[in-house]
């Protein structure tokens, strides 16, 4: 078990967005597992692992997005449940379907969330850095983290 001090450490040499209160293995194995049983669908932490409320026990909220905001097949949803039961992960994760969320849960998760997959945010590189320049504005939309917009912005500067 960690105590707070060494829990802190971690989560600070994280290279992952600063926002989100998850130890670098454990979001690795999310990931995984996510890539393999939602593939092509976008997904979304929010609530008390990225507004800074959490603990080590404290669950993990996701929330999916189908490609064009279709739901994702319920089959998808129970396949992510049994591999988040099944795994390692030592906490709680529920995923749930965007579109099945009232408009009010809608507002409130853009408010904090951080994108774990897809959306161009997270993920793979997308090659280009002019293309990537190009997707600043699409992509300003999205990122809370001033330091996060500095560092997109200073890239613009250096490819212009």
């Amino acid at each position: 078990m960690l105590d707070a001090k060494a829990l802190a450490r971690q989560l600070d040499d994280a290279p992952n967005d600063d926002r989100l209160s998850l130890l670098p293995p454990h979001r690795q194995t999310t990931e995984e597992i996510l890539r393999s049983r939602a593939p092509g669908v976008e997904v979304w932490a929010y609530a008390s692992r990225v507004n800074s409320r959490s603990h080590p026990g404290s669950d993990l909220d996701l929330v999916l997005r189908g490609p064009g905001l279709a739901p994702p097949p319920l089959e998808v949803l129970e396949a992510l449940s049994e591999a988040f039961h099944d795994s390692t992960i030592p906490f709680f994760v529920e995923a749930r379907d965007w579109t099945r969320l009232p408009a009010s849960f809608h507002a409130e998760i853009e408010r904090h969330y951080v994108v774990l997959i897809g959306g161009g945010v997270t993920g793979e590189r997308s090659g280009s850095p002019k293309r990537e320049a190009a997707m600043l504005p699409q992509l300003a939309s999205r990122i809370r983290s001033s330091r996060v917009l500095r560092m997109f912005s200073k890239l613009s500067w250096e490819i212009t």
